[in-house]
């Protein structure tokens, strides 16, 4: 059966200009909760990204960033962005109590004071440079 006749590249700059449409099909498809999911005060979430490369071109076309809740044993969100977009927690809602376990592209002053905003917990592994560390008390830890 013939739906279009269509040719790579076009099927391929059609695609590239719907992300919105692509990260909601991916979002229906792959958050599908089970059906007795246990409620729970504290989630713990893995949370990461990944590239989708794109025939024709250099590098990566896509990146898919998600957000799997193994607390609720499904994936809870998926965030598809073009090549520019980069990892930070700033793309998922965090709620009181939540446990963020991500990579060092997550470990940054910005993804961290998200965190910290929203009363989640984050561990990652932090690039020390530009995280001003500091202890309850407000003095510098490094």
């Amino acid at each position: 059966m013939k739906v279009a006749d269509v040719s790579e590249a076009a099927w391929r700059t059609r695609l590239r200009k719907r992300n919105a449409w692509l990260g909601w099909l991916l979002t229906a498809l792959l958050t599908a909760r089970p059906a007795s999911s246990p409620p729970t005060r504290c989630r713990v979430r893995l949370i990461d990204a990944t590239r989708l490369g794109q025939i024709g071109r250099g590098g990566d076309g896509w990146r898919v960033h998600w957000d799997d809740d193994v607390t609720a044993g499904c994936l809870s969100s998926v965030v598809v962005t073009d090549h520019h977009g980069g990892e930070h927690l700033e793309r998922f809602v965090l709620a009181p109590g939540d446990s963020i376990v991500a990579d060092t592209g997550y470990g940054y002053c910005r993804s961290v004071a998200h965190a910290h905003a929203a009363q989640a917990d984050v561990v990652s592994a932090a690039i020390p440079r530009p995280v001003p560390w500091r202890m309850r008390m407000g003095i510098p830890l490094l």
